[in-house]
Parts: C-alpha cells; structure tokens; sequence
C-alpha cells in the first residue's frame, strides 16, 4: 500500500503579511480580521496559507478592500 504524502505550503504569520504588503502590525491585524480573508486563528496566532493568499489576491486585484477597524474601549 502506498502512502500518499501531501505537501503543506509553510504557514505566514503577521511578520511575514507586514513584510509581503509592507504594513504595519495594526494594519496587517485589520487585514487578517477582515471578512474573506484567507486566515486561521489558532488563540492569538493567526496563520496564513501562501497559496491561499496568492489566490486571494488574484482575486481581489484592483478592488479597494475595507479593513475593520477595531479600538478597545476602555
């Protein structure tokens, strides 16, 4: 019987999205939070798929995307 072995892409985390996009952290954060996104939250990490984010740029290419905005209130 053979085993098929799957390749996993190595997973972004919010460093790798600030260098790709050239973004802050709070920028890259919005970004990661925003509906469509192709983001896991795994607790407090959040990890990118590179495949999946090259396919979401594709795309979105040309389209003004809305970053969420969110403060903590006090």
């Amino acid at each position: 019987m053979h085993k098929k072995t799957k390749t996993v892409d190595k997973m972004l985390g919010v460093k790798d999205i600030q260098e790709l996009f050239g973004i802050g952290r709070n920028k890259a954060l919005a970004l990661l939070n925003t509906e469509g996104f192709p983001a896991i939250k795994l607790g407090r990490t959040y990890l990118v798929n590179p495949s999946q984010l090259e396919e979401w740029i594709k795309k979105n290419q040309g389209k003004e995307i809305k970053l969420l905005n969110k403060r903590k209130e006090a």
